[in-house]
């Protein structure tokens, strides 16, 4: 009874949390990369129905198409609408929150009197819930790689294939992820008391079984397509290339920024503090840092070198394991730490929400819930739009706002706003949200005169005359 007293709040806590977002997000529309990953993709497997498991050229980016069956398949089964797709997020979220509460419950053991609430800071982080108002493949690859997280710290090799096999098919990301979780099961095996004895097949099988998996999904798209990674399709092939001395600087400047924005620099105050008090002992060698520190070597290894662009939702395990281990040795140091360090953290990481960058500063928009003003938004200025008998056909705009509606609402309509034309478009449609006007449009944005002005929780969305 004493174990379910704290194990109760963790689950239902976090599932209330995150499945209550992606309830409440039900009508929200596709944004962001999921307008093409989620959206577009498991359409053309609905409306094939399934006829081939793989995807036209033209839609084939490289990443297994795991998720996008999901989708397609609950389609098929509850109807092509917003809120089937929102829903069928819940099982991926549940999964989550039930692999949250069995990682504290397996280091609560390890420190034993360790309040429940210290489990829910890293909850606060506004990546994490921006996703889960998302159809977002990040959604089940964290939710595997939690499951398998725990299967290596609790020596459960059913549950770790369980959660490999699908990583791998989810994303092309999924097999760096089942690297990182590779060298940490290797690193832990080490450090075990019983370490010394041989690796067996037996040991092996979660990972020989899952790497069968994924061969046989690459073999059969490379059979299929004649490559399985570097597309011939030039609107991906260029995020495939090597990136140069000034892109590795570059991609590593990112990746720290990735880890310091939205109110994360509360973490690493917090650590540098610690460290100050405790100095360099083993606790900096626990398994969750351990873990962060695999994720993140084999994440520089394999990003690094290629221009692909890293966003804040490529870390979700990281931005919840990092707190967790910090509010947890906080919570073990006493005094200060506790009385000011772990609300200091909550706090940040609550300002996160609110940090909205200047224009002409390019934001990960899907990594914050800040983002959360652009559906009403952009309804309400589509209405009027509509209610002004303005041709959507003269009305250009940019991603993630350009197309049919249909592959934004999956209303059906096959109208919608096409990309931007200077020369051609009568009006713009420009938004803060959207990163791909330069500073010299965005400078001929202001000379430009006002049709209409939407603002709402720092989200500006502008109709504007195109009269040059």
């Amino acid at each position: 009874m004493q174990t379910m007293r704290y194990r109760r709040p963790v689950f239902w806590l976090t599932a209330l949390l995150l499945c209550g977002i992606a309830v409440w997000s039900r009508h929200d529309e596709f944004f962001w990369d999921t307008i093409s990953q989620a959206s577009v993709r498991s359409t053309w497997f609905y409306a094939q129905r399934f006829a081939t498991p793989f995807l036209p050229p033209e839609l084939d980016s490289g990443h297994p198409p795991l998720f996008n069956w999901y989708v397609a398949g609950g389609w098929v089964v509850f109807g092509r609408t917003l809120p089937v797709s929102h829903l069928l997020m819940v099982p991926l979220l549940l999964v989550t929150a039930w692999q949250w509460q069995r990682l504290f419950d397996f280091l609560r053991k390890q420190n034993p009197g360790l309040p429940a609430w210290v489990a829910l800071i890293p909850l606060i982080d506004t990546t994490l819930l921006a996703q889960a108002g998302l159809v977002s493949a990040d959604l089940a690859m964290l939710a595997c790689a939690l499951t398998a997280l725990n299967a290596v710290l609790r020596k459960q090799e059913g549950w770790l294939f369980a959660a490999l096999a699908p990583l791998g098919l989810l994303s092309l990301r999924g097999l760096p992820a089942a690297a990182a979780l590779g060298l940490f099961w290797l690193m832990q095996r080490l450090s075990a008391n019983d370490a010394r004895r041989p690796l067996s097949l037996r040991a092996l099988w979660p990972w020989l079984g899952a790497a069968a998996v994924w061969a046989l999904w690459f073999g059969a798209h490379y059979a299929h397509t004649g490559w399985w990674l570097s597309t011939p399709n030039p609107r991906w092939n260029a995020h495939r290339h090597f990136s140069g001395i000034a892109g590795l600087a570059w991609n590593a400047g990112i990746t720290g920024w990735r880890l310091l924005d939205y109110g994360r620099l509360a973490w690493w105050l917090l650590l540098a503090l610690l460290v100050f008090r405790k100095g360099f002992g083993r606790w900096l060698w626990a398994p969750l840092p351990r873990y962060v520190l695999c994720f993140l070597a084999v994440h520089a290894a394999a990003m690094w070198p290629v221009s692909n662009p890293i966003t804040h939702r490529y870390f979700l395990p990281v931005l919840l394991l990092m707190p967790l281990w910090v509010g947890i040795e906080a919570w073990q140091a006493g005094g200060r730490f506790r009385k000011w360090g772990l609300p200091f953290m909550a706090a940040l990481l609550l300002s996160g929400h609110l940090w909205v960058y200047p224009r002409g500063i390019a934001q990960g928009w899907d990594g914050t819930t800040a983002h959360w003003p652009w559906y009403g938004l952009r309804r309400q200025m589509l209405q009027l739009i509509e209610r002004e008998g303005i041709a959507f056909s003269a009305v250009g705009t940019r991603f993630p706002n350009a197309g049919p509606f249909d592959k934004f609402d999956l209303s059906g309509r096959t109208e919608g706003l096409p990309r931007l034309d200077w020369q051609r478009h009568r009006y713009v449609f420009y938004s803060n949200v959207m990163n791909d006007f330069s500073d010299e449009e965005l400078a001929r944005l202001d000379s430009l005169p006002v049709r209409h002005r939407l603002e709402k929780g720092g989200i500006c969305v502008i109709l504007y005359e195109n009269t040059h």
